[in-house]
């Protein structure tokens, strides 16, 4: 292909439309860009001759996408209430390179309105559509002019202000890169005698197509094409559109639905269900979330409310107009009748713009009656609203910031040194923060020296917060430099607006003029860890007498409420018959009825014989104990060092560390080697007679639940609670269920208000399904309980590992009190830069064995952070709180992180063979209020007379016995003689 052929087909080709016009109306048309009257028409840029059509297509194939190319062109929205944008015309036409082929452009368009920033498209759309249908040919124009028609499904909201809109036709035919051959869309490019808006056109390779160096970013369209007419006046130079609708913007809407399924694992993203479902206390539901944006706006930032979630969750996620977005949720049913829920949708983060061209006057705090002077942790006279979020206290920090604590814990303000990058940045104490001139400062050498604050105003509503650094020098490591700097911040309380006033930004010491008038700081207001507005950095942009004002920014907010109707009912096990007595002659049989009956309002599904999941867990290894023990099966959760990925063991506690079994090998589990975010696991529990899911808990409340037979890991919640603070709390240490109570507690810390270096331990009840937390009470008196276990009675009991003592606990309040010293000097972490920052050492647990209600505890090493003085497994005696060693640390098993018995609870905790009973169905549904029988066969053949004694298990979805069966005592006597034999059946009594 020669070059010139190659040029020609990269730029323009000659307008058949523009002869068509020549033919028709040989006069040449007077091109025109304005607001027009004409009913539903906002803005008009009427199509003059002597243009040509700019290819701007996106290709849908990968291996075509560079040749993709946008364009975009500029107006103005001068009325006062703004526009209501329905529709948008582009003057366009297509071909497909191949003779006798004419054809129109792409029915597909992407269109995008955004706001001008500095002359050029903005990078977030005010609203924008992919993929949107076109109706071509429109006729706006008329029919020499064809356009493609595209509509907004709901009306595009604009204020005031200046625009882009910003068009590519979307390809998904087949383009050969090698032949040229394959359809393309064009967009009618003209010169004017006057740019009327802002701009000429606009034009970019989407992805710097290599081939053409010219364009790759936004560049007026006559520079674009060296071959082409427009380039003579580039300047001149529009696209042809028009921009339909109503003046005024009509407040949008959001459309929010709320429906439920039955949770099915298999279906997690379930969304047919209804906004009305029958369900039982204790039965989980599968919820979905579903929000379509009518709103005019594209949304992006998300906020879901209500009784379920139980907290408040934020996420961020782009929604175009008239697109649908769906979350799902799943929650246990407890007592409620109903669910609301209402989701806020916003176009954006609450922000603020800056203005470093205002004046505003600096005030010298060193001089005020009323400034109170050397400050760092202030709460304020009133409540500053910071990228949306209320907070009445901050830290004022030397090296030039403000922390915003976003809530009213007590908090160690702890300085941060200047990062090696630009914001946002990782801020020890608060992410949110004010900063004026952040680096590396202290107190200069001045008598005045020191940070001031003052409350300027007394009307409510008309105050304004002052916070001053004055005479500050930078810090070196051999100590200050003599010279300083001085600066302060502003808040105003009527208009949020913080303006940062810069008096005297020369330092004049030894390094100037580097570090002057900032150039070694970071400026700029941070909303977290990973967003921030950045003034400058490292940058020497603060000169003397400078202010820089932000400017709240309000987005553009939309709500809606939904709620679920759940019809509560359940069914209700009765045992007509409470016991099973039968009697036959050796070698002979007998039958018994057993009745029981659904007195609930639900279907009963109940199964005789058997307890669902612990029967396809895998089985712990039974080994001998040489202490002689019975065997008490677990599964714990190992670390070694230095791989510090988490290993799944299951093991027999009695047997010395032998007959360990790995399960799932460390390269399978979720942990990255090496990892600096290393959260260790500090709890494990099963809930009930289920030991085919082990429910893990690590320090900072991630709740997980690891499948024993297969090793799949999966997430209930990243977190079960929302940490605040510096350092974050709460902090988790252990995890326990009650099965008497039938609930999931877990133990943790938090700050002690009343003791800016200490601990309150605190006490939680989980809701293992749907991932959260409440808080039961905190325990005084500065005990920080760690690992928790609870008996077979429902008694809670507590290891405290900072005295060593095991302590018995309320589980209704938190309080405790002292049973006994272990005897035994335990391990714990002491932080190693704050006194605050311990948590118990991972490498211990505390679990029940409820077959003998033996309190185990499980003591090694962590990662050489300490070593106990004598490692190893040991049972507790709750009476007195002695810990007496049973075996010594097993090499076998690395750092313990958590564990959990495999013991089942209840009179049916060991089935087995009963070889004389039998039953003729082993399951049903039985249907509210109504009843059924099953017969129960006894079969004395075989047997030596005497009497045997066995228990049958009906496990059902009864909520008063999901995680138990119900026993029915069998007796059964074999006559012939007169001897009383006792023999052994299924859980023989005694």
């Amino acid at each position: 292909m020669t070059g010139e052929v190659a040029v020609l087909h990269r730029i323009v080709h000659v307008l058949f439309l523009a002869l068509c016009l020549m033919a028709v109306h040989p006069a040449a048309a007077v091109a025109s860009a304005s607001r027009v009257d004409e009913a539903g028409v906002l803005f008009d840029q009427a199509p003059g001759f002597d243009g040509e059509l700019i290819e701007v297509s996106g290709y849908s194939r990968t291996q075509d996408s560079l040749r993709s190319t946008e364009a975009a062109d500029d107006f103005a929205v001068y009325d006062a209430d703004g526009w209501s944008v329905e529709t948008v015309y582009l003057v366009a036409g297509g071909n497909c390179d191949q003779p006798g082929c004419d054809r129109g452009p792409s029915r597909f368009v992407n269109l995008k309105i955004v706001p001008d920033e500095r002359g050029r498209p903005a990078a977030t759309p005010v609203c924008s559509l992919e993929n949107a249908p076109a109706t071509f040919p429109a006729t706006p124009f008329g029919a020499v002019f064809p356009s493609a028609a595209v509509n907004f499904p709901a009306p595009c909201a604009l204020p005031p202000g200046r625009y882009w809109i910003v068009a590519q036709f979307v390809e998904h035919e087949r383009f050969d890169a090698h032949t040229r051959l394959g359809h393309s869309s064009y967009l009618y490019a003209f010169p004017q005698e006057t740019v009327a808006v802002g701009s000429p056109g606009l034009f970019r390779y989407s992805f710097g197509y290599a081939a053409d160096p010219i364009c790759p970013e936004w560049e007026w369209v006559g520079r674009c094409f060296e071959a082409s007419v427009l380039r003579s006046e580039p300047e001149k130079v529009d696209y042809a559109f028009r921009i339909a609708g109503r003046r005024g913007r009509t407040p949008g809407e959001v459309e929010f639905s709320l429906t439920a399924t039955p949770h099915d694992p298999e279906r997690p993203d379930a969304c047919d269900g209804t906004p009305r479902i029958e369900a039982a206390p204790g039965d989980r539901l599968n919820l979905c979330y579903r929000l379509s944006n009518r709103s005019g706006s594209d949304l992006s930032v998300h906020e879901l409310t209500g009784t379920a979630p139980a907290t408040a969750e934020s996420f961020e996620q782009h929604l175009g107009l008239a697109q649908t977005w769906q979350i799902n949720r799943v929650v246990t049913v407890e007592d409620q009748p109903q669910i609301v829920s209402s989701w806020t949708a916003r176009d954006a983060r609450p922000g603020y713009v800056w203005n470093d061209r205002v004046a505003a006057q600096y005030l010298d705090l060193s001089q005020s009656e009323s400034a109170r002077r050397g400050v760092s942790f202030l709460q304020l006279p009133f409540a500053i609203d910071f990228f949306g979020a209320p907070s009445r206290v901050v830290c004022m920090m030397e090296n030039g910031y403000l922390y915003v604590i976003p809530h009213d814990n007590p908090v160690y303000c702890r300085e941060s040194t200047l990062p090696a990058q630009p914001l946002p940045a990782v801020l020890p104490t608060a992410e949110p923060a004010i900063l004026p001139s952040w680096l590396d400062l202290a107190p200069g050498p001045t008598a005045a020296s020191a940070t001031y604050f003052d409350v300027v105003g007394s009307e409510p509503g008309q105050r304004q917060l002052v916070f001053e650094w004055r005479d500050y020098a930078r810090y070196q490591a051999g100590g200050i430099e003599p010279g300083t700097i001085t600066f302060e911040v502003k808040i105003d309380e009527a208009s949020g607006a913080i303006t940062f006033l810069y008096k005297d930004m020369l330092f004049a010491d030894s390094l100037s003029p580097a570090g002057d008038h900032g150039q070694w700081a970071a400026v700029g207001l941070q909303q977290d860890a990973g967003h921030a507005l950045q003034y400058s950095y490292r940058e020497p942009s603060l000169t003397d007498g400078k202010a820089i004002r932000w400017q709240p920014t309000v987005p553009r907010s939309y709500s809606a409420s939904a709620s679920l109707q759940i019809d509560l009912g359940a069914p209700r096990l009765a045992l007509e018959t409470a016991a099973l007595q039968a009697s036959a002659p050796a070698g002979g049989s007998t039958r018994q009825t057993l009745r029981l009956a659904n007195q609930g309002d639900r279907p009963l599904r109940w199964n005789l014989d058997e307890i669902p999941a612990a029967a396809s867990a895998r089985p712990a290894p039974a080994a001998a104990s040489e202490a002689g023990l019975p065997p008490v099966p677990a599964y714990a959760l190992t670390v070694s060092n230095p791989r510090l990925q988490p290993e799944l063991v299951s093991t027999d506690l009695a047997a010395q560390g032998d007959g360990v079994e790995v399960i799932l090998s460390p390269a399978e589990f979720a942990y990255q080697e090496g990892s600096a975010a290393f959260w260790p696991y500090v709890g494990g529990a099963f809930l009930g007679n289920d030991f085919s899911r082990l429910y893990l808990l690590d320090i900072v409340g991630a709740l997980s639940v690891v499948d024993t037979a297969s090793g799949a890991r999966s997430t209930v919640a990243e977190r079960i609670l929302p940490r605040i603070g510096q350092p974050l709390y709460p902090w988790f240490a252990g995890l326990a269920w009650d099965d008497v109570a039938q609930t999931l507690y877990a133990s943790g810390w938090m700050l002690d208000p009343d003791d800016e270096d200490g601990l309150r331990s605190r006490l939680y009840r989980i809701d293992p399904v749907a991932g959260t937390a409440e808080a039961v009470g905190d325990v005084q008196n500065d005990v920080e309980f760690a690992f928790v276990a609870v008996d077979t009675d429902g008694q809670m009991y507590a290891v405290d590992l900072h005295t060593d003592v095991l302590l018995r606990v309320d589980k209704a309040t938190g309080a405790y009190e002292v049973v006994g010293p272990l005897g035994e000097d335990f391990p714990w972490y002491d932080g190693l830069l704050d006194p605050r920052d311990r948590y118990p050492g991972p490498g211990a647990g505390l679990a029940f064995d409820p077959s003998t209600r033996t309190l185990w505890f499980w003591s090694s090493p962590d990662f050489n952070m300490f070593t106990p003085d004598d490692p190893g497994l040991y049972t507790i005696d709750t009476h007195t709180g002695t810990a007496t060693r049973v075996s010594p640390y097993s090499s076998a098993i690395a750092n313990v992180l958590a564990f959990a018995i495999a013991v089942p609870y209840g009179d049916c905790a060991r089935p087995g063979e009963v070889p004389w009973l039998s039953f003729a169905t082993g399951g049903d549904v039985t249907a509210a209020g109504a009843a059924a029988e099953v017969a129960i066969d006894f079969d004395a053949g075989g047997l030596a007379p005497g009497r045997y004694t066995a228990k049958l298990c009906i496990d059902s979805n009864d909520p008063q016995h999901r995680y138990r069966p119900v026993a029915v005592p069998v007796d059964f006597t074999v006559t012939g003689t007169d001897a009383d034999i006792f023999a052994s059946g299924f859980d023989e009594q005694r």
